[in-house]
């Protein structure tokens, strides 16, 4: 598996697996961008982190976004840090949801075109049509107050059409081949006995996706590799932090804002 993270981009895996974008993803491409040298960090005296931005270099639009966020937005044009991003999320945090729903939308743009999934818009709508169908059906039995054993079935028929619909994930050829990699690669990470330490950052970036970071330490580490471990699980951790805690705060704030209207 040395040759996994050369196959696909660590930032896809939530999606992979998942189907879905969300803030881990946001955080995990900031990560990448520091694995790929286009932003460095030191951590401060204060516990803080500072980034600043190194390179333009080999950028996708989603990056990009980011990396105007960071550095645009919140810092001075090439540096920021954390309790600048999670100041910036306090005092501005509605602005911030717009940018981050624009990066959503470059980042879905690009995951889109690698194919991982098929289209099912078609099949969506079929299985609203029925459940829907179903449902009228049941409508009129109540109404005519002919409800039966029918009727029932009919309301399970809703059901599993509705939630079929809406969970379908019917992955292409491409897809299945990098899901079943992404698998075992995940259960190497769970079950290796010594690390190729060339990969030590990929690996640390694809377990915070795979929420196993914490079972990563091996006794074959030697000093100077765990202490590299340890300044990145550090970053990692206060990165995860710092987005999740400010941005829960602000769509709350953002949810009373539009009940109160």
């Amino acid at each position: 598996f040395s040759d996994f993270t050369q196959k696909i981009d660590v930032t896809r895996l939530e999606y992979l697996f998942l189907k879905k974008v969300s803030l881990k993803s946001f955080s995990v491409c900031v990560l990448n961008l520091i694995y790929k040298n286009n932003i460095s960090f030191k951590k401060l005296v204060d516990g803080d982190y500072e980034f600043t931005k190194v390179s333009l270099d080999n950028l996708s639009e989603s990056e990009k976004v980011i990396l105007d966020i960071m550095f645009e937005e919140v810092g001075d044009g090439s540096k920021t840090s954390l309790s600048m991003i999670s100041n910036y999320l306090n005092e501005s945090g509605s602005s911030f949801l717009l940018h981050y729903n624009s990066w959503r939308d470059k980042f879905m743009e690009e995951v889109t075109r690698e194919n991982f999934y098929e289209r099912t818009g078609r099949i969506k709508v079929v299985c609203v049509f029925y459940s829907v169908l179903c449902l009228i059906l049941i409508f009129f039995h109540v109404y005519f107050d002919i409800f039966s054993v029918l009727s029932l079935f009919l309301l399970v028929f809703a059901f599993v059409f509705f939630m079929y619909g809406i969970s379908f994930k019917n992955r292409t050829e491409a897809g299945i081949e990098y899901f079943v990699r992404c698998k075992a690669f995940k259960s190497f990470l769970l079950h290796f006995e010594s690390l190729d330490t060339s990969n030590l950052i990929l690996y640390l970036i694809s377990s915070y996706v795979f929420n196993i970071t914490d079972k990563l330490v091996t006794n074959s580490m030697k000093d100077d590799i765990i202490l590299n471990y340890m300044e990145w699980t550090l970053l990692i951790d206060s990165i995860d932090k710092t987005m999740s805690s400010s941005v829960s705060l602000v769509r709350s704030s953002v949810r009373k804002k539009r009940i109160n209207l």
